[in-house]
């Protein structure tokens, strides 16, 4: 049975392979990243559990490629407790709620971990956050 929806890569596997060997940190927007984007009248959001286990499953590849671990953070715009509740639970590095200029979390975050932007991999799905 041929599959309805298909996605592709804009960079070949050996480009995209080059770029994620740079990646020494992990970025992640909350809403519509690790839920469906839904809220309740509160502004709470609920996690998937797969997502959890996802990101288990790179913080282990990373590990064993390199024998180091890989900071995780969460940015979003947003104040929400799931988020923090879900980046104690993971043991995040950090949470940075309410950034409306995500790009000045970007420059706090490679001053912070001496990295140069590209250095860091941002997991998003707002157009809000392609700057970043």
């Amino acid at each position: 049975m041929e599959a309805a929806f298909r996605g592709y890569f804009h960079t070949d596997e050996v480009a995209l392979s080059e770029k994620l060997q740079a990646i020494k940190l992990w970025v992640f927007d909350w809403d519509g990243v690790f839920h469906s984007g839904q809220k309740d009248t509160q502004g709470n959001s609920t996690f998937n559990e797969v997502d959890s286990m996802g990101l288990n499953l790179l913080r282990f590849a990373y590990y064993l490629h390199r024998n180091e671990t890989v900071p995780f953070v969460i940015v979003t715009g947003t104040q929400n407790p799931t988020a923090v509740a879900f980046a104690e639970r993971e043991n995040f590095d950090g949470v940075y709620m309410g950034a409306k200029n995500k790009l000045q979390v970007l420059a706090f975050l490679c001053e912070k971990y001496e990295l140069a932007p590209q250095e860091v991999a941002f997991a998003f799905d707002d157009v809000l956050d392609i700057s970043m």
